[in-house]
């Protein structure tokens, strides 16, 4: 039955040519034992797109019973073409979808989570842009007089859903009068 090319080909002649009702049904004009449609309906969309495409430039190429076998030259380029340009297009939406679903996986830190006007705060994502690996550097009077584990407890509990879904976190607080000192 002239191979996987011609399954191609006479999926575009049944979708453009029947009734969507019928494209998996045995009838008259749909012989399921000839290369029958057997893919999910967003293929058989597809084929028809590319159908009613080929029924434009080559009407031949697509005519219901006539066209079986057909192979000319300018078909096999229209066909490896829809296929490259589909290839392409699926890539390149792929590849969208997976960037933006990156930067919306992404935790969003709150820059004034201690709700001061004296607080600095640098956060540097060392993840390479996956989103799960931190370090900051937060600057608050909040943390005069307490020592290092609970000044990062505090970070933590006022960070505690941002820190559910990243892999690594580092940080270093500083009250400002050491900030200012290390900077100078």
């Amino acid at each position: 039955m002239y191979g996987d090319f011609e399954a191609q080909r006479h999926w575009q002649e049944i979708t453009v040519h029947t009734q969507i009702s019928s494209w998996y049904h045995n009838t008259t004009q749909n012989d399921l034992e000839y290369w029958g449609l057997d893919y999910p309906p967003l293929t058989a969309y597809h084929s028809l797109l590319m159908g009613l495409i080929a029924d434009w430039l080559d009407p031949e190429s697509v005519r219901l019973f006539a066209s079986r076998g057909y192979e000319n030259e300018f078909h096999k380029s229209f066909m490896r073409w829809t296929v490259f340009l589909c290839d392409v297009y699926f890539f390149f939406t792929a590849a969208a979808c997976i960037s933006i679903d990156r930067e919306r996986m992404k935790p969003k830190l709150n820059y004034n989570i201690f709700k001061h006007t004296d607080i600095r705060l640098e956060v540097v994502d060392e993840s390479d842009g996956c989103g799960g690996k931190f370090s900051a550097v937060i600057v608050s009077d909040k943390f005069i007089g307490k020592p290092l584990l609970a000044r990062h407890r505090l970070v933590n509990s006022v960070l505690q859903e941002e820190l559910k879904v990243i892999h690594a976190f580092t940080q270093k607080t500083l009250t400002v009068d050491q900030w200012k000192s290390q900077n100078q």
